[in-house]
């Protein structure tokens, strides 16, 4: 069950920012470095009808610049398009 009540739209996907602390997964992604926000780890919240590749409780790289962040009774969320979500870890890669 989601922990937001509402749906996003369309192939839109509904993100929490994931702290991933090493710096290489153990697959050897190289994860993002304060200086290089470019591509970013998040677990998916929530998506939209028309979205096939992800789901609710995926860990995704998604491109950094594509999102539009929001708040929602006082949490932080990323609103994202499908089509800028690259890559979806197995539970083994964090």
């Amino acid at each position: 069950m989601s922990e937001i009540k509402g749906r996003p739209i369309y192939g839109r996907v509904v993100m929490k920012k994931k702290s991933i602390d090493n710096h290489t997964t153990k697959s050897g992604i190289i994860t993002s470095t304060p200086k290089d926000h470019l591509e970013t780890f998040a677990d998916v919240i929530a998506t939209g009808d028309k979205v096939k590749s992800v789901k609710e409780g995926d860990v995704v790289l998604y491109n950094n610049l594509a999102s539009k962040d929001f708040t929602l009774l006082g949490k932080e969320y990323l609103l994202v398009p499908e089509e800028a979500i690259y890559y979806i870890l197995d539970k083994s890669e964090y």
